[in-house]
């Protein structure tokens, strides 16, 4: 049994979308990122932070595949990650919107 494309059905069916490239998981549902525990479940007890409070370190560390993901949320949501235009260039928007 393939461990990962386990986890990876497990996250369509429950709108987790595990980010690896920074070790965590981002609900689809809210756009709320939890941290993934080393089995790779979701560390639920955890409060999570909002994908609009993320540190540009945490940004800067994500995969190209990721960021992608991130901007299929960020569509499927129809959400504005922040209110500043300004870090909308430089911030996840900008790097998915350079990747398409």
């Amino acid at each position: 049994m393939d461990f990962g494309v386990s986890i990876m059905k497990e996250a369509k069916s429950n709108g987790e979308v595990y980010l690896m490239s920074v070790g965590c998981v981002l609900d689809s549902s809210n756009a709320m990122i939890y941290p993934m525990l080393a089995d790779g479940s979701t560390d639920l007890l955890d409060e999570g932070v909002s994908l609009r409070h993320v540190t540009e370190e945490w940004v800067d560390a994500l995969s190209e595949e990721d960021v992608v993901k991130i901007g299929e949320v960020v569509d499927n949501l129809n959400m504005n990650i922040v209110d500043d235009p300004e870090y909308l260039k430089d911030g996840i928007l900008g790097s998915v919107l350079e990747l398409k």
